[in-house]
C-alpha cells in the first residue's frame, strides 16, 4: 500500500498525541528527511496549530530518537524548498518557531505540554515544575503586588487571604478570590470628589517577577505587567479621571462621557479617553514608548525635550503610537496579538531583536542579563508561556544557536 502524506500527517499527529511506536517515530523521522516541503504543510494545518496540551517523548521513547527527532525537526524547519534545490540556511540566533511553535516545543526534549495561545486561559501546572531529575531553578513571576495607601501604609498583597483589606473614604478595598483587588463603590452611584480635598491617593506597584489586576473606582479594570506601578484616587474628580503609572499597564477604561479619563506616563505622555481598551509600555529601559489601542479612540500627547507638549494626537483602534522624547508616530500595522500576549499569559516575540527579549525576562524572572561581548544580532520570534521555568526557556534558545546559561540569578549571553 502506498503511504501518502495523509499518512504522514496521521504519523505527526500521533507524535503530538505521544502514542506512536519507535519504529513508527523512525518512519516519520525518514518523512522529514526525504519531504521537508510536506512536513512543513502538516505542521500548518490547523488541526495541528489547534491542538493543545502536546506531550513531549514518553519514557518508552529511547533518547536517542528523541535525539534524532529534534536534529532532523530542526534540519526540516531550517531548509528551503525553493526552485534551485533545497539549501541549507544560516540560523545563529533565530528560533524559527511561528507556525512551528508546537513542534520545536515538543522536541526539547524537556518532558514538558505545550500551551498554545489557543489555550490561554488554561493553567497547565506541569508547565511550572522543574523536573525530577533536574535542579531547582529560577521560577516564573505570579500574582503579587504592593499597595500603599495616601498615608504610606504599605500591605504586601499576595501575602493576605481574600477578603476587605480596608476603606478609602466611599471605597472598600476588597481582594477577591481570583486575586484581584477591587475598589467597591457603594450603590448609590459612583464615587465623585467635589473638591473636599479628601481623597487620598494609592499606588499600586508589581516588582519584578510580579503582575497583578485592579478595579478602580470608577469601575475601570487595570492590568500591571512586572515592574510597573499606577497612582490613582481613592475617589475620581468631578470633572476628569486622572491617573499616573510607570512600567507596562492594560486598561480597559468604564465609559464616562462626562469625565475624560486621563493617564499620565512618567516618560512624559498623557493619553485622554473617554471609554476604550489600550495598552501602556513606557518601561525606562526601553527606547521608545508605546501606546497600543485595541478599542475605541484616544489623544495622546507628549512633553518634548524642550519643555514644550507637542500638539495631541488621534490614535483609533488598531494603531500603535511610538513615542520619543521629540515626537509621536502613529502605526497602522500593530501587532495586537503580541502586545496583549502578556496579559494572556504569553511571551509572544514578532521578530523581536535579541536584547528586548532578554529585558522581556529579566523583568519576569527578575533576573540580572549580562553580555559578554557584542548581543548577538538577529530577530526572535514565536511564543512561549510565561509559567514556563527560566531553564526550559534557556534551552529553546540554547537549541537555536544562541549562546546562553543560566548562573544563578544571572543570565549570561555570550557572542
Amino acid at each position: 500500500m502506498k503511504k501518502d502524506k495523509l499518512y504522514y500527517q496521521s504519523l505527526l499527529q500521533g507524535f503530538f498525541d505521544n502514542k506512536l511506536q519507535p519504529d513508527q517515530v523512525n518512519e516519520l523521522l525518514d518523512w522529514i528527511d526525504e519531504k521537508p516541503e510536506e512536513y512543513k504543510e502538516a505542521i500548518e494545518l490547523p488541526e495541528n496549530q489547534m491542538t493543545l496540551m502536546k506531550r513531549a517523548f514518553s519514557a518508552d521513547i529511547p533518547a536517542e530518537v528523541t535525539r534524532q527527532m529534534r536534529e532532523r525537526l530542526m534540519n526540516a524547519l531550517n531548509t528551503d524548498t525553493s526552485v534551485g534545490g533545497p539549501v541549507r540556511k544560516s540560523l545563529p540566533v533565530a528560533l524559527r518557531w511561528l507556525p512551528y511553535a508546537a513542534a520545536i516545543i515538543v522536541v526539547l526534549g524537556t518532558g514538558i505540554y505545550m500551551l498554545t495561545i489557543t489555550d490561554k486561559k488554561q493553567a497547565v501546572a506541569e508547565l511550572a515544575k522543574p523536573q525530577n531529575n533536574e535542579p531547582i531553578d529560577v521560577a516564573p513571576g505570579n500574582n503579587k503586588a504592593i499597595l500603599t495607601f495616601a498615608d504610606g501604609t504599605t500591605v504586601n498583597l499576595d501575602s493576605i487571604t481574600k477578603g476587605t483589606i480596608g476603606q478609602q473614604g466611599n471605597s472598600t478595598i476588597i481582594k477577591t478570590g481570583d486575586g484581584r483587588l477591587v475598589y467597591h463603590v457603594p450603590s448609590t452611584g459612583k464615587l465623585i470628589d467635589k473638591g473636599s480635598n479628601t481623597a487620598g491617593f494609592n499606588t499600586m506597584s508589581t516588582p519584578r517577577g510580579g503582575q497583578y489586576q485592579l478595579t478602580l473606582p470608577d469601575g475601570t479594570d487595570v492590568w500591571l505587567n512586572a515592574e510597573s506601578s499606577i497612582t490613582y484616587p481613592t475617589s475620581f474628580a468631578e470633572q476628569e479621571r486622572r491617573v499616573s503609572i510607570t512600567g507596562e499597564v492594560y486598561f480597559e477604561v468604564a465609559k464616562d462621557n462626562h469625565r475624560p479619563f486621563r493617564v499620565f506616563a512618567n516618560k512624559g505622555f498623557e493619553i485622554e479617553v473617554l471609554g476604550t481598551h489600550f495598552n501602556v509600555n513606557c518601561y525606562p529601559d526601553e527606547p521608545t514608548s508605546k501606546t497600543t489601542l485595541l478599542e475605541g479612540r484616544i489623544k495622546i500627547s507628549s512633553l518634548a525635550s524642550s519643555g514644550q507638549r507637542s500638539p495631541s494626537r488621534t490614535v483609533n483602534a488598531g494603531q500603535q503610537a511610538v513615542i520619543t522624547s521629540e515626537n509621536i508616530r502613529l502605526s497602522n500595522s500593530a501587532d495586537l496579538e503580541s502586545v496583549m500576549a502578556w496579559k494572556e499569559g504569553i511571551f509572544s516575540l514578532n521578530s523581536a531583536d535579541i536584547t528586548a527579549v532578554m529585558r522581556q525576562l529579566s523583568r519576569w524572572y527578575n533576573i540580572e542579563v549580562v553580555y559578554e561581548g557584542t548581543p548577538p544580532s538577529g530577530r526572535i520570534s514565536g511564543t512561549v508561556p510565561r509559567n514556563m521555568y527560566l531553564s526550559k526557556v534557556v534551552e529553546a534558545f540554547q537549541i537555536s544557536g544562541i549562546n546562553i546559561k543560566i548562573e544563578g540569578k544571572k543570565v549570561v549571553v555570550r557572542q
